[in-house]
Protein backbone atom coordinates (compact mmCIF):
# COMPACT_ATOMS: atom_id res chain seq x y z
CA UNK A 1 0.00 0.00 0.00
CA UNK A 2 2.96 2.35 0.66
CA UNK A 3 4.33 2.24 -2.43
CA UNK A 4 1.03 3.19 -4.09
CA UNK A 5 0.59 5.86 -1.62
CA UNK A 6 4.06 6.89 -2.46
CA UNK A 7 3.63 6.70 -6.15
CA UNK A 8 0.31 8.31 -6.67
CA UNK A 9 -0.65 10.69 -3.77
CA UNK A 10 1.89 13.85 -3.25
CA UNK A 11 2.99 14.71 0.04
CA UNK A 12 0.77 11.08 0.85
CA UNK A 13 2.77 10.90 4.69
CA UNK A 14 0.68 14.66 5.53
CA UNK A 15 -2.45 12.79 6.66
CA UNK A 16 -3.20 16.14 8.33
CA UNK A 17 -3.14 17.95 5.10
CA UNK A 18 -7.32 18.47 3.80
CA UNK A 19 -5.53 19.05 0.82
CA UNK A 20 -3.83 15.50 1.09
CA UNK A 21 -6.78 14.06 2.70
CA UNK A 22 -8.48 14.64 -0.59
CA UNK A 23 -6.09 13.47 -2.57
CA UNK A 24 -6.26 9.85 -0.86
CA UNK A 25 -10.13 9.90 -0.73
CA UNK A 26 -9.88 10.77 -4.81
CA UNK A 27 -7.66 7.70 -5.13
CA UNK A 28 -9.51 5.29 -3.31
CA UNK A 29 -12.38 6.12 -5.14
CA UNK A 30 -10.61 5.70 -8.69
CA UNK A 31 -9.19 2.21 -7.38
CA UNK A 32 -12.69 1.42 -6.36
CA UNK A 33 -14.36 1.76 -9.56
CA UNK A 34 -11.59 0.16 -11.78
CA UNK A 35 -11.23 -2.68 -10.01
CA UNK A 36 -14.88 -3.22 -9.11
CA UNK A 37 -15.90 -2.65 -13.24
CA UNK A 38 -13.23 -5.60 -13.67
CA UNK A 39 -15.03 -7.68 -11.37
CA UNK A 40 -18.20 -6.90 -12.83
CA UNK A 41 -17.15 -7.77 -16.23
CA UNK A 42 -15.29 -10.83 -15.60
CA UNK A 43 -18.35 -12.09 -13.44
CA UNK A 44 -21.25 -11.01 -15.93
CA UNK A 45 -19.42 -13.04 -18.66
CA UNK A 46 -19.27 -16.20 -16.16
CA UNK A 47 -23.20 -15.84 -15.55
CA UNK A 48 -24.21 -15.21 -19.04
CA UNK A 49 -21.78 -18.65 -19.96
CA UNK A 50 -23.41 -20.53 -16.67
CA UNK A 51 -26.84 -19.08 -16.90
CA UNK A 52 -26.63 -18.97 -12.71
CA UNK A 53 -28.84 -16.34 -10.96
CA UNK A 54 -26.60 -16.40 -8.28
CA UNK A 55 -23.20 -15.10 -9.80
CA UNK A 56 -25.55 -12.39 -11.77
CA UNK A 57 -26.76 -10.58 -8.51
CA UNK A 58 -22.94 -11.33 -7.35
CA UNK A 59 -21.57 -9.12 -11.16
CA UNK A 60 -24.82 -6.85 -10.40
CA UNK A 61 -23.06 -6.34 -6.66
CA UNK A 62 -19.88 -5.35 -8.02
CA UNK A 63 -21.24 -2.76 -10.31
CA UNK A 64 -22.94 -1.39 -7.05
CA UNK A 65 -19.45 -0.83 -5.90
CA UNK A 66 -18.10 0.75 -8.48
CA UNK A 67 -20.98 3.42 -8.65
CA UNK A 68 -20.39 3.38 -4.34
CA UNK A 69 -16.90 4.11 -5.34
CA UNK A 70 -17.82 7.26 -7.93
CA UNK A 71 -20.25 8.59 -5.17
CA UNK A 72 -17.43 8.14 -3.01
CA UNK A 73 -15.35 10.79 -4.98
CA UNK A 74 -17.82 12.77 -5.36
CA UNK A 75 -18.25 13.38 -1.65
CA UNK A 76 -14.29 13.85 -1.09
CA UNK A 77 -14.14 16.11 -3.70
CA UNK A 78 -17.08 17.89 -2.29
CA UNK A 79 -16.17 17.57 1.28
CA UNK A 80 -12.98 19.88 0.79
CA UNK A 81 -14.52 22.32 -0.47
CA UNK A 82 -13.12 25.48 1.88
CA UNK A 83 -15.49 27.29 4.14
CA UNK A 84 -17.64 30.27 3.03
CA UNK A 85 -20.17 32.24 4.10
CA UNK A 86 -22.79 29.43 4.25
CA UNK A 87 -20.88 26.94 5.66
CA UNK A 88 -18.42 28.57 8.24
CA UNK A 89 -16.90 25.50 9.24
CA UNK A 90 -16.56 23.70 5.94
CA UNK A 91 -18.01 20.79 3.91
CA UNK A 92 -16.56 18.21 5.52
CA UNK A 93 -19.90 16.75 6.77
CA UNK A 94 -20.77 15.65 3.19
CA UNK A 95 -18.62 12.50 3.46
CA UNK A 96 -20.51 11.36 5.97
CA UNK A 97 -23.72 11.59 3.76
CA UNK A 98 -21.60 9.68 1.34
CA UNK A 99 -21.08 7.08 4.11
CA UNK A 100 -24.77 6.92 4.70
CA UNK A 101 -26.12 6.62 0.92
CA UNK A 102 -23.36 3.55 0.57
CA UNK A 103 -25.20 1.98 3.70
CA UNK A 104 -28.35 2.17 2.45
CA UNK A 105 -26.92 0.63 -0.81
CA UNK A 106 -25.71 -1.87 1.30
CA UNK A 107 -28.81 -2.52 2.52
CA UNK A 108 -30.72 -2.52 -0.80
CA UNK A 109 -28.34 -4.81 -2.15
CA UNK A 110 -28.90 -7.30 0.68
CA UNK A 111 -32.39 -7.44 0.65
CA UNK A 112 -32.65 -7.87 -3.20
CA UNK A 113 -29.68 -11.18 -2.82
CA UNK A 114 -32.44 -11.92 -0.10
CA UNK A 115 -35.89 -11.89 -1.97
CA UNK A 116 -33.57 -13.88 -4.55
CA UNK A 117 -32.70 -15.97 -2.55
CA UNK A 118 -35.78 -17.43 -1.42
CA UNK A 119 -37.44 -17.61 -5.05
CA UNK A 120 -34.37 -19.58 -5.28
CA UNK A 121 -35.51 -21.79 -2.50
CA UNK A 122 -38.99 -22.42 -3.62
CA UNK A 123 -37.67 -22.62 -7.54
CA UNK A 124 -34.09 -23.84 -7.99
CA UNK A 125 -32.64 -22.91 -10.92
CA UNK A 126 -30.71 -25.93 -12.80
CA UNK A 127 -27.82 -24.29 -14.31
CA UNK A 128 -24.20 -25.41 -16.00
CA UNK A 129 -20.65 -25.15 -15.64
CA UNK A 130 -17.32 -26.08 -15.55
CA UNK A 131 -14.97 -26.06 -12.76
CA UNK A 132 -12.64 -23.90 -14.56
CA UNK A 133 -15.44 -21.02 -13.69
CA UNK A 134 -15.07 -21.86 -9.92
CA UNK A 135 -11.57 -21.16 -10.28
CA UNK A 136 -11.86 -17.57 -11.98
CA UNK A 137 -14.16 -16.92 -9.56
CA UNK A 138 -11.73 -17.99 -6.49
CA UNK A 139 -9.16 -16.03 -8.01
CA UNK A 140 -11.77 -12.80 -8.05
CA UNK A 141 -11.96 -13.32 -4.08
CA UNK A 142 -8.54 -12.62 -3.59
CA UNK A 143 -8.98 -9.26 -5.89
CA UNK A 144 -11.89 -8.19 -3.58
CA UNK A 145 -9.78 -8.97 -0.54
CA UNK A 146 -6.78 -6.83 -1.82
CA UNK A 147 -9.53 -3.63 -2.16
CA UNK A 148 -10.91 -4.25 1.01
CA UNK A 149 -7.56 -4.22 2.70
CA UNK A 150 -6.76 -1.25 0.49
CA UNK A 151 -10.00 0.76 1.92
CA UNK A 152 -9.51 -0.38 5.61
CA UNK A 153 -5.74 0.98 5.48
CA UNK A 154 -6.35 4.47 3.52
CA UNK A 155 -9.58 5.26 6.36
CA UNK A 156 -7.22 4.33 8.87
CA UNK A 157 -5.04 7.12 7.90
CA UNK A 158 -7.22 9.87 6.86
CA UNK A 159 -9.88 8.22 9.66
CA UNK A 160 -12.41 8.11 6.54
CA UNK A 161 -16.10 6.94 7.37
CA UNK A 162 -16.81 6.55 4.02
CA UNK A 163 -13.97 4.47 3.18
CA UNK A 164 -14.81 2.68 6.56
CA UNK A 165 -18.34 2.16 5.16
CA UNK A 166 -16.50 0.50 1.70
CA UNK A 167 -14.15 -1.46 3.60
CA UNK A 168 -17.02 -3.60 5.39
CA UNK A 169 -19.23 -3.59 2.12
CA UNK A 170 -15.81 -5.23 0.33
CA UNK A 171 -15.56 -7.95 3.13
CA UNK A 172 -19.59 -8.45 2.35
CA UNK A 173 -18.58 -9.02 -1.12
CA UNK A 174 -15.28 -11.49 0.02
CA UNK A 175 -18.09 -13.49 2.04
CA UNK A 176 -20.87 -13.27 -0.82
CA UNK A 177 -18.22 -14.68 -3.25
CA UNK A 178 -17.18 -17.16 -1.04
CA UNK A 179 -20.16 -18.79 -0.32
CA UNK A 180 -21.08 -18.53 -3.89
CA UNK A 181 -18.24 -20.37 -4.60
CA UNK A 182 -19.06 -22.95 -1.63
CA UNK A 183 -22.55 -23.71 -3.10
CA UNK A 184 -21.57 -23.63 -6.79
CA UNK A 185 -18.80 -26.49 -5.27
CA UNK A 186 -21.57 -28.46 -3.30
CA UNK A 187 -23.87 -28.52 -5.91
CA UNK A 188 -21.12 -29.45 -8.45
CA UNK A 189 -20.20 -32.88 -5.98
CA UNK A 190 -23.34 -34.22 -4.21
CA UNK A 191 -25.39 -33.10 -7.52
CA UNK A 192 -27.79 -30.87 -4.69
CA UNK A 193 -28.61 -27.23 -5.15
CA UNK A 194 -27.96 -25.12 -1.77
CA UNK A 195 -27.33 -21.73 -3.71
CA UNK A 196 -30.81 -20.52 -1.87
CA UNK A 197 -30.09 -21.13 1.16
CA UNK A 198 -26.76 -20.04 1.47
CA UNK A 199 -27.33 -16.86 -0.81
CA UNK A 200 -30.05 -16.27 2.37
CA UNK A 201 -27.30 -15.90 4.99
CA UNK A 202 -25.15 -13.79 3.15
CA UNK A 203 -28.33 -11.28 2.73
CA UNK A 204 -28.99 -11.51 6.90
CA UNK A 205 -25.21 -10.75 7.21
CA UNK A 206 -25.02 -7.89 4.59
CA UNK A 207 -28.25 -6.55 6.00
CA UNK A 208 -27.16 -6.41 9.62
CA UNK A 209 -23.66 -5.10 8.90
CA UNK A 210 -26.01 -2.30 6.31
CA UNK A 211 -28.06 -1.57 9.36
CA UNK A 212 -24.87 -1.03 11.69
CA UNK A 213 -23.38 1.45 9.22
CA UNK A 214 -26.19 3.18 8.89
CA UNK A 215 -26.77 3.65 12.82
CA UNK A 216 -23.08 4.83 12.79
CA UNK A 217 -23.54 7.28 9.86
CA UNK A 218 -26.31 8.96 11.86
CA UNK A 219 -24.80 9.04 15.17
CA UNK A 220 -21.90 11.26 13.43
CA UNK A 221 -24.74 13.69 11.47
CA UNK A 222 -26.66 14.17 14.72
CA UNK A 223 -23.65 14.44 16.88
CA UNK A 224 -22.48 11.13 18.50
CA UNK A 225 -20.37 10.33 21.64
CA UNK A 226 -17.23 12.18 20.99
CA UNK A 227 -13.42 11.15 20.80
CA UNK A 228 -12.68 10.77 24.50
CA UNK A 229 -9.03 9.54 23.60
CA UNK A 230 -8.47 13.14 22.32
CA UNK A 231 -10.38 14.75 24.39
CA UNK A 232 -8.19 13.14 27.89
CA UNK A 233 -4.83 14.29 25.50
CA UNK A 234 -6.13 17.66 25.80
CA UNK A 235 -6.59 17.56 29.27
CA UNK A 236 -3.76 15.91 30.05
CA UNK A 237 -1.72 19.28 28.20
CA UNK A 238 -3.79 21.84 29.57
CA UNK A 239 -3.14 20.60 33.17
CA UNK A 240 0.40 20.14 32.64
CA UNK A 241 0.47 23.86 33.22
CA UNK A 242 1.45 24.60 37.00
CA UNK A 243 -1.06 27.15 36.43
CA UNK A 244 -4.24 25.46 35.77
CA UNK A 245 -5.88 24.36 39.11
CA UNK A 246 -8.86 22.69 37.20
CA UNK A 247 -10.62 22.03 34.20
CA UNK A 248 -14.58 21.60 33.53
CA UNK A 249 -17.31 21.96 30.97
CA UNK A 250 -15.53 20.84 28.14
CA UNK A 251 -17.45 21.56 24.94
CA UNK A 252 -16.51 19.52 21.72
CA UNK A 253 -17.57 19.65 18.07
CA UNK A 254 -16.69 17.92 15.63
CA UNK A 255 -17.23 19.19 11.80
CA UNK A 256 -15.70 16.08 9.89
CA UNK A 257 -12.36 15.81 8.70
CA UNK A 258 -10.08 17.24 10.89
CA UNK A 259 -12.34 20.45 11.72
CA UNK A 260 -12.24 19.44 15.64
CA UNK A 261 -13.43 22.56 18.00
CA UNK A 262 -13.59 22.16 21.91
CA UNK A 263 -14.16 24.67 24.49
CA UNK A 264 -13.55 24.52 28.60
CA UNK A 265 -13.18 26.51 31.73
CA UNK A 266 -10.20 26.40 33.68
CA UNK A 267 -9.29 27.01 37.21
CA UNK A 268 -6.73 30.03 37.64
CA UNK A 269 -5.64 31.56 40.54
CA UNK A 270 -7.25 34.69 41.03
CA UNK A 271 -4.60 36.63 42.22
CA UNK A 272 -3.28 36.34 38.98
CA UNK A 273 -3.36 39.73 36.55
CA UNK A 274 -5.68 39.85 33.49
CA UNK A 275 -2.59 40.17 31.77
CA UNK A 276 -0.70 37.52 33.52
CA UNK A 277 -3.87 34.71 32.74
CA UNK A 278 -4.34 35.99 29.26
CA UNK A 279 -0.93 34.71 28.25
CA UNK A 280 -1.39 31.86 30.41
CA UNK A 281 -4.15 30.86 28.25
CA UNK A 282 -2.79 32.28 25.11
CA UNK A 283 -0.22 29.86 25.12
CA UNK A 284 -2.36 27.24 25.63
CA UNK A 285 -4.67 27.51 22.88
CA UNK A 286 -1.72 27.62 20.55
CA UNK A 287 -0.30 24.27 21.91
CA UNK A 288 -2.92 22.63 21.18
CA UNK A 289 -3.41 23.71 18.34
CA UNK A 290 0.16 22.82 17.23
CA UNK A 291 -0.19 19.38 18.81
CA UNK A 292 -3.50 18.16 18.37
CA UNK A 293 -5.31 20.29 15.26
CA UNK A 294 -7.59 21.22 17.67
CA UNK A 295 -9.42 24.51 17.78
CA UNK A 296 -9.57 25.66 21.26
CA UNK A 297 -10.97 28.26 23.43
CA UNK A 298 -10.64 28.23 27.13
CA UNK A 299 -12.92 30.40 29.32
CA UNK A 300 -11.21 31.17 32.87
CA UNK A 301 -12.52 30.81 36.35
CA UNK A 302 -10.80 32.72 38.82
CA UNK A 303 -9.99 31.01 42.20
CA UNK A 304 -9.39 32.67 45.51
CA UNK A 305 -6.77 30.42 46.74
CA UNK A 306 -6.53 32.28 50.32
CA UNK A 307 -10.24 32.66 51.24
CA UNK A 308 -10.60 30.17 54.30
CA UNK A 309 -14.17 30.11 54.23
CA UNK A 310 -14.62 29.12 50.81
CA UNK A 311 -11.25 26.49 51.24
CA UNK A 312 -13.36 25.39 54.34
CA UNK A 313 -16.62 24.95 52.92
CA UNK A 314 -14.62 23.45 49.74
CA UNK A 315 -13.36 20.75 51.77
CA UNK A 316 -16.57 19.77 53.41
CA UNK A 317 -18.73 19.94 50.43
CA UNK A 318 -16.23 17.04 48.52
CA UNK A 319 -16.90 14.60 51.62
CA UNK A 320 -20.86 15.36 51.15
CA UNK A 321 -20.66 14.87 47.10
CA UNK A 322 -17.71 11.75 47.80
CA UNK A 323 -20.16 9.95 50.39
CA UNK A 324 -23.04 10.17 48.38
CA UNK A 325 -21.64 9.21 45.07
CA UNK A 326 -17.97 9.72 43.60
CA UNK A 327 -19.20 9.97 40.47
CA UNK A 328 -20.54 13.09 41.02
CA UNK A 329 -18.10 16.41 40.92
CA UNK A 330 -18.56 20.01 41.70
CA UNK A 331 -16.74 22.74 39.78
CA UNK A 332 -17.01 26.99 40.23
CA UNK A 333 -17.69 26.94 44.07
CA UNK A 334 -18.78 30.58 44.67
CA UNK A 335 -20.08 32.12 48.67
CA UNK A 336 -22.74 35.17 49.25
CA UNK A 337 -23.92 36.82 51.92
CA UNK A 338 -27.97 36.95 51.72
CA UNK A 339 -30.25 37.64 54.43
CA UNK A 340 -27.89 36.08 57.30
CA UNK A 341 -27.92 33.02 55.17
CA UNK A 342 -24.54 31.90 53.53
CA UNK A 343 -25.66 30.99 49.79
CA UNK A 344 -23.14 28.50 48.21
CA UNK A 345 -23.26 27.90 44.34
CA UNK A 346 -21.58 25.74 42.51
CA UNK A 347 -21.81 23.51 39.28
CA UNK A 348 -22.60 19.80 39.67
CA UNK A 349 -21.83 17.25 36.83
CA UNK A 350 -24.48 14.37 36.92
CA UNK A 351 -24.07 11.22 34.78
CA UNK A 352 -26.70 10.82 31.95
CA UNK A 353 -29.47 8.09 33.31
CA UNK A 354 -28.27 9.28 37.39
CA UNK A 355 -30.12 6.73 39.71
CA UNK A 356 -31.33 10.02 41.71
CA UNK A 357 -32.86 12.56 40.49
CA UNK A 358 -31.56 16.86 40.67
CA UNK A 359 -34.26 17.44 43.27
CA UNK A 360 -33.56 14.42 45.20
CA UNK A 361 -29.50 14.98 45.25
CA UNK A 362 -30.11 18.72 45.87
CA UNK A 363 -32.15 17.50 49.20
CA UNK A 364 -29.48 14.99 49.92
CA UNK A 365 -26.80 17.90 50.05
CA UNK A 366 -28.66 20.97 51.73
CA UNK A 367 -29.17 18.51 54.74
CA UNK A 368 -25.90 17.61 54.99
CA UNK A 369 -24.99 20.94 54.88
CA UNK A 370 -27.35 22.17 57.72
CA UNK A 371 -26.07 19.56 59.53
CA UNK A 372 -22.70 21.63 59.69
CA UNK A 373 -24.15 25.21 59.90
CA UNK A 374 -27.99 25.73 59.81
CA UNK A 375 -27.18 29.09 57.72
CA UNK A 376 -25.73 27.20 54.98
CA UNK A 377 -27.72 26.95 51.53
CA UNK A 378 -26.97 25.35 48.11
CA UNK A 379 -27.40 27.18 44.99
CA UNK A 380 -27.11 24.00 42.46
CA UNK A 381 -26.77 24.46 38.60
CA UNK A 382 -26.99 20.84 37.55
CA UNK A 383 -24.39 19.99 34.63
CA UNK A 384 -24.93 16.93 32.33
CA UNK A 385 -21.58 14.77 32.52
Amino acid sequence: MEFLYRKFIKNYHNTKDSKVIKRYGIFAGIIGIIFNTILFLIKIVIALMSGSVSIISDAINNLSDASSSVITLIGFKLSSKPADKKHPFGHQRIEYICAFVISFIILLIGLELGISSVKKIINPVEFSYDYIILIILFMTIFIKLWIAIFYYKTSKKINSLSLKASFKDSINDVITTLIIVIGLLIGKIFNFNIDGYLGLLVCIYIVVGGINLVKETVDKLIGGTPDKELINQVKIEVLKDKNILGIHDILYHYYGGREVYMSLHAEIDSSLSLVEAHEIIDKLEKNIKKMYQVELVIHIDPIPLNDELLNDINLKLTMIIENIDKNLNFHELKITNKKNKIIISFDLEVPYDYKLSNEEIYLLINSELNKIDSNYRASINFDKN
